[in-house]
Order: structure tokens, then sequence, then C-alpha cells
């Protein structure tokens, strides 16, 4: 798995986030997440296509995002990602969202015109799951 891939996956997984808030989260935060959700994954399209394209590279090497660094990272999320197809435990996407957003940061980080969206979204995202979920705990 490469970046672009990397951030299809994620894409995936937002939408599927998306379809599922009605038992994952409070109704307070998911007036808003719909929308913010689309527009993420709007830019993250966008952003897809630079990268593909070699318009966005940054300093990937400098922030561990090229060769074994990247390898690595990648195949700890992968294992997140079938972890959570596998189970679809909530645990398990917990997992899946904090490797996602540690990622996420990477790549703002290393190509400062990819934008922080991504990272900012699934943080959010992560503490509403893990405040929601303190309830079932």
């Amino acid at each position: 798995m490469g970046l672009p891939e990397f951030l299809e996956s994620v894409r995936e997984v937002l939408q599927l986030i998306d379809k599922c808030q009605e038992v994952l989260f409070r109704r307070r935060f998911r007036q808003n997440l719909s929308p913010a959700i689309q527009d993420a994954m709007d830019l993250l399209n966008h952003r897809i296509r630079l990268i593909r394209a070699g318009r966005m590279s940054g300093g990937l090497g400098a922030a561990g995002l090229e060769g074994p660094q990247l390898q690595l990272k990648m195949d700890a999320y992968s294992t997140q990602l079938e972890e959570y197809r596998v189970t679809a435990h909530p645990r398990n996407l917990k997992g899946l969202l904090d490797t996602a957003a540690t990622i996420a940061k990477s790549i703002a980080g290393a190509i400062p015109a990819f934008g922080s969206f991504l990272s900012e979204l699934l943080d959010f995202i992560l503490q509403e799951f893990k405040d929601s979920w303190k309830l079932w705990r």
C-alpha cells in the first residue's frame, strides 16, 4: 500500500463512519458530521489526484513517508484495517482511527499544501468516538 492507496482507504473508512454514525455518535455531533465528511472527501479526492500526478510530494522522505518507513506505517494501518473488517468491533475502529490520524499528521507535516483537514477531522471523530463509547465500557 502506498500513500494514494492509504488515502483512498481512509476515504472508504470515512464513508463507512458516515453511514454508521447513528450508532457510533451522539446526536449533537452527528448534526454536522456528514457535511464535514463530504467536504473532507472532496479535498481528499483532489489531493489524491495531485499526489498521483507527482505534483504534491514535499518532504515525504524526511517525514518517514517513503521506503521502509512508509511500508512499516502502511503495514500497521493495513493490519488495523483488516482487524476492523473482520470484527467490526469499536475497539478496532478506535485503533484504526488512531493509526490513520498519526499518518495523516505526518502527511500534513511533510506536505504543507496538503493541509491538516484530514488529521483534524480524524482527531475530532476519534475524540467523539471515545466520548460516546465511554457509556458502553
